[in-house]
């Protein structure tokens, strides 16, 4: 069962892949604008909680990646969880660009306006919806809260403790979890992407979940709170407490939150806040058109978000659930449906099987990704300027609140220098040991050392710098990132043995880098150096990209730099399961989103693709032939200094 699973990823992959060459079906599908589905989902009706909106100063860039002046650790708060979800997918401001892109004219109006996010997403979809499973200890009643993204609040979905069904997804065996009694789950809605992307939405969205959570360890480590992300685990029971059609959407990450033990009493706002309904005219969720309904009308019983003692009994008061969470006799869900601004939501094949195959529940051996990571490099490096710390002074909020695409706007001279390459490398490579529970390793024993020491020569850069490549004693400077696959100490996020080998490898095509010959070179992060993988293209390089690209909206010869992120899919399938891919994709996401960070805080555009033909990519890098593919790119230059741009801060 698991190897057909694993077959039906494979040859999805595969396609993903080939579609420069060989289009994926539908190959009549033409998008339907009008109809496209709310970029903000909400639950009409459901009593909303307010967030607070103010955010606290932040460290900078450069203190999060060389570990200088860490803010004291702490327990999660309301306001640190609304720092962390405001700063990461709540909406910033209205932004109006004069790009490329062909629809650029009509962002002037306000139905069809821009809203910046701090973490970038594929096409602009942001296809997650996050939900807060709250405990007993936490600031609110327990219950199910969904994030509005468009309006900053929470939505309360249930009320009762049902963080028992979320301990019995994590481990269906029932074993002790070890982990908080609050949890972060966040969720994937395929329709905000497909509508767009068709069958191509499930490769896109699962690296949107990546970025996602390489925002949210970036704001972690910012805030100085734990977080843990679990990717390993049984979605079907989460799927229904959410009320969702697995098919359509489904939760893919859960990140244990444990609050404060001296936070500041909180009244529980969501007992007596009025119930919303539908999201105010002029606001940017406010887009439904008329006659939109939503997908099901709650029953009248519902109406309350309080689960009735005739539809749920356990051990609790009232036949509802215990304090504990456990003892539910029936599955509790949902009290009220997702609007749905679509008329017709169209399913594809393809993206069903795939996620049928990649959502099989899986709990990985210890280990078991150490043989999945890039193979070591040949060749004679070729030094990078050391990282230019200073670039990175900017606080994480301000980079985070101005991080955008650059769609095109690249413009030349003056050149992309080494030094700024080499410090986007260095930051986004300290993101690639993606901390997780996908390669759980065994905690060190009592009174050793974490990490040994690194050798003299592994010259790190910082806490965060890691390496896929094995020092030649074992070692690395991260304590993340264990090298070829040696155990790791406690996970520094706030987990025991979630760290893991890095599963990705950073490439470059040099097109015009002041200081560096043109030419693709691999990444290697332990000597902060480039590994040469080919000479320039006969033509040129701007030449050979511009032909490997078949979309409309960047000109190769403007861009300084083409980052390719890769990853050994097959090995990593291989290793654990169909769950591989959505693994892989993750860390891809968090690469470049520190990518995104990296050359924001140093004032250089960068934009994410999936453009370029990856067949081509790869032979141009020496990897026809091996199991190593080229998944994401990111195009890093320079913007003019007169721009026609907009920004109103919200």
């Amino acid at each position: 069962m698991q190897q057909q699973a694993i077959e039906v990823v494979r040859d999805y992959a595969g396609a993903v892949f080939r579609r420069a060459r060989v289009p994926m079906e539908p190959l009549d599908y033409e998008v339907d604008w009008v109809d496209q589905p709310s970029r903000h989902t909400s639950y009409p009706g459901a009593p909303r909680v307010p967030l607070p909106a103010d955010l606290p100063a932040l460290p900078t860039l450069r203190e999060l990646f060389t570990g200088e002046h860490p803010p004291p650790r702490a327990g999660w708060s309301l306001p640190r969880l609304a720092t962390l979800l405001r700063l990461s997918y709540g909406v910033l401001d209205r932004r109006l660009t004069v790009n490329w892109n062909q629809d650029v004219a009509k962002r002037t109006h306000f139905e069809h306006a821009v809203w910046g996010r701090g973490t970038a997403s594929g096409g602009g979809m942001y296809p997650v919806e996050l939900y807060l499973v709250s405990g007993a200890s936490g600031p609110l009643l327990p219950g199910v809260y969904h994030y509005h993204t468009g309006q900053h609040v929470l939505e309360r979905l249930l009320l009762g403790d049902v963080t028992g069904t979320v301990r019995g997804a994590l481990d269906p065996a029932g074993r002790p979890t070890g982990v908080g009694d609050s949890f972060l789950l966040a969720a994937i809605r395929f329709w905000k992407n497909s509508f767009k992307y068709n069958s191509f939405c499930y490769h896109v969205v699962t690296q949107d979940l990546g970025a996602l959570l390489g925002s949210w360890e970036l704001l972690a480590d910012a805030l100085g709170v734990p977080l843990r992300r679990l990717l390993c685990f049984d979605p079907a029971p989460l799927d229904r407490l959410l009320g969702f059609d697995s098919d359509q959407e489904g939760v893919f990450a859960v990140v244990p939150i444990e609050w404060s033990a001296d936070r500041p009493a909180v009244d529980h706002p969501a007992a007596g806040y009025p119930a919303a309904g539908y999201p105010a005219a002029g606001h940017p969720a406010a887009d439904r058109p008329a006659g939109a309904v939503p997908t099901s009308r709650p029953p009248g019983e519902m109406s309350t978000g309080v689960a009735p003692t005739d539809r749920g009994f356990g051990d609790g008061p009232n036949g509802g659930p215990s304090p504990d969470g456990a003892g539910l006799a029936t599955e509790l869900r949902v009290r009220y449906p997702a609007f749905e601004r679509s008329r017709q939501v169209r399913r594809f094949p393809a993206v069903t099987a795939v996620h049928g195959a990649a959502a099989m529940p899986t709990r990985p051996a210890p280990g078991a990704l150490a043989d999945a990571a890039p193979r070591r490099w040949p060749g004679e490096p070729v030094a990078l300027p050391e990282p230019a710390l200073a670039s990175l002074d900017r606080p994480l909020s301000t980079v985070l609140a101005s991080r955008s695409s650059s769609f095109g706007r690249f413009r030349r001279p003056p050149e992309l220098t080494a030094a700024e390459l080499g410090t986007t490398l260095a930051f986004a490579a300290a993101g690639r040991p993606h901390p997780a529970d996908a390669d759980p390793v065994a905690p060190p024993p009592a009174g050793a050392d974490p990490v040994a020491p690194p050798p003299a020569d592994a010259a790190p850069l910082g806490p965060r710098t890691g390496t896929a490549e094995p020092h030649p004693a074992g070692t690395t400077a991260s304590g993340r990132d264990p090298g070829n696959g040696a155990a790791a100490g406690p996970d520094p996020a706030g987990g025991t043995g979630s760290g893991g080998p890095a599963l990705t490898r950073l490439w470059v095509f040099a097109n015009h880098v002041d200081g560096l010959a043109t030419g693709s070179y691999a990444y290697c992060p332990r000597r902060h150096a480039l590994l040469p993988a080919g000479a320039a293209p006969e033509g040129g390089m701007s030449a050979f990209l511009q032909q490997q690209y078949f979309l409309t909206n960047y000109t190769m010869g403007q861009v300084g730099a083409v980052l390719a992120v890769s990853g050994r899919l097959d090995a990593v399938l291989d290793a654990v399961g169909p769950r591989g891919y959505r693994i892989l994709n993750a860390e891809i996401g968090a690469v470049a989103q520190r990518a995104y960070c990296a050359a924001t805080a140093q004032r250089i555009g960068c934009g994410a693709v999936l453009g370029f033909d990856n067949v081509a990519m790869d032979e141009a890098l020496g990897l026809t032939g091996t199991d190593e593919r080229t998944v994401l790119f990111l195009l890093l230059g320079r913007h003019p200094d007169a721009v026609a741009d907009l920004a109103y801060r919200l």
